[in-house]
């Protein structure tokens, strides 16, 4: 009796070690490679992050597998968010994206519901954007340009970077408050590179951008930077005015982070998430963002949520008081 008994507590023991083995969850995780999916062409803000952070993991060790980055830019962003919405929910395949989703949203051509088809992991940087115009040009300050289109409307002409992007929403933003919606025109181009371009051949006044992307024409004198779209001075553009000080609440900023599939188990998200701060944190990840005029900052994903929804009610309410073909 006694040896059948013990066999059969062995049994469970056994059942019990096999049933924890086969529960998805943090055991072991990673035991894999992990990989970052770009919504974007190689070269660009996100791309550059992501391959950042799968050097760091890689140099430091701190996933015992590689990070792979997947460049997935068909369908305007949608084919990379519909991979990671559709992945096996297990934490293995994760998307860097950013406010873009949300001004996408607005306009109803997201065609997914970002709450119900993702997991927020974490924020690993902040863009602000900024108001440029090329050095010749007689401003000194968004002040003194909006001054000017308003006593010429339909002179000057605004560069806008990616129709229902981010960029686009917050020149939107910065018009609106300034009252100058409707005294400017509206030049389409397809991103960064085109406007700059159109700025440096003289075909926009004025270009709404990332800090990123204006920063190398700063840094050699062909472009002045008018605002800087946040209530926080900027170490590199010390001239430019600040978004509270044009009265422009909640400034529309790039917060770029990671997600994942819905449904990954909370502890295999800690574990992303303990990861990601230690690598966001290093020192050369933060030099690295410097050097681009982009903020490293870390929010895990439960803290980040608030402010995400915050930003799409904000914009929302842009898409709501302003015709966007503009």
């Amino acid at each position: 009796m006694l040896k059948k008994s013990f066999v059969s507590m062995a049994l469970v023991a056994a059942c019990l070690v096999l049933s924890a083995c086969a529960r998805p969850g943090a055991a072991g995780f990673p035991t894999k490679e992990i990989r970052i999916i770009v919504p974007y062409k190689a070269g660009g803000q996100s791309d550059l992050a992501a391959r950042k952070i799968a050097e760091i993991s890689q140099k430091q060790g701190v996933f015992l597998h590689p990070i792979l980055v997947v460049n997935m830019s068909g369908a305007n962003t949608l084919e990379g968010l519909r991979a990671v919405r559709d992945a096996k929910p297990d934490g293995y395949t994760l998307l860097l994206h950013h406010t873009t989703m949300l001004t996408m949203d607005a306009l109803g051509t997201l065609n997914l519901d970002w709450r119900k088809a993702f997991d927020m992991v974490c924020q690993v940087m902040e863009v602000p954007y900024v108001v440029s115009v090329r050095s010749d040009k007689p401003w000194l300050s968004m002040t003194e340009m909006a001054e000017d289109i308003k006593a010429n409307p339909g002179k000057y002409i605004m560069s806008v970077q990616g129709v229902g992007g981010s960029a686009h929403f917050a020149g939107l933003q910065i018009n609106q408050a300034l009252g100058i919606t409707d005294l400017v025109k509206y030049m389409p181009l397809t991103g960064g590179n085109d406007s700059a371009a159109a700025m440096m051949a003289g075909r926009v006044d004025f270009r709404p951008a990332p800090s990123s992307d204006v920063a190398r024409f700063f840094r050699g004198g062909e472009e002045r930077v008018l605002l800087f779209l946040s209530d926080t001075p900027s170490t590199v553009y010390k001239d430019a005015q600040l978004a509270n000080e044009l009265g422009i609440k909640n400034p529309i900023k790039m917060r770029s982070g990671l997600f994942t599939t819905h449904g990954v188990p909370a502890d295999v998200i800690k574990v992303l998430q303990v990861g990601m701060k230690k690598i966001v944190n290093t020192p050369e990840f933060q030099e690295f963002m410097e050097a681009q005029v982009v903020d490293g900052v870390y929010i895990s994903g439960d803290e980040w949520l608030p402010l995400f929804e915050a930003d799409a009610q904000n914009i929302k309410g842009i898409a709501k008081t302003v015709n966007i073909k503009q």
